[in-house]
């Protein structure tokens, strides 16, 4: 995503993965969540869609969510990613 945000690590269950990420110089207070996060669910909708292996997991309806806490390892938001988002990719 970038050197910014650390991923922590990742559980799954039948058909979710579920991605923990830690931004590494930012705290709840420095981040705008209305910019943050359609930017962030943007640029992971690319790769998540077009680079291999995420976009077999998008081909078999596998959901991806994606939560994010900061530098203090408080929550800061999520978003998720199914299939129907890499129909709509343009």
């Amino acid at each position: 995503m970038s050197p910014e945000i650390t991923l922590n690590g990742a559980t799954s269950t039948e058909n979710k993965i579920i991605y923990n990420y830690s931004l590494t110089k930012h705290t709840l207070k420095d981040i705008d969540k209305k910019v943050f996060f359609p930017a962030m669910k943007k640029q992971t909708i690319a790769m998540f869609c077009k680079q291999l292996p995420l976009s077999r997991f998008a081909k078999e309806n596998i959901i991806s969510e994606y939560l994010f806490y900061d530098k203090n390892n408080k929550y800061i938001g999520n978003f998720t990613i199914i299939n129907k988002d890499c129909k709509n990719l343009k």
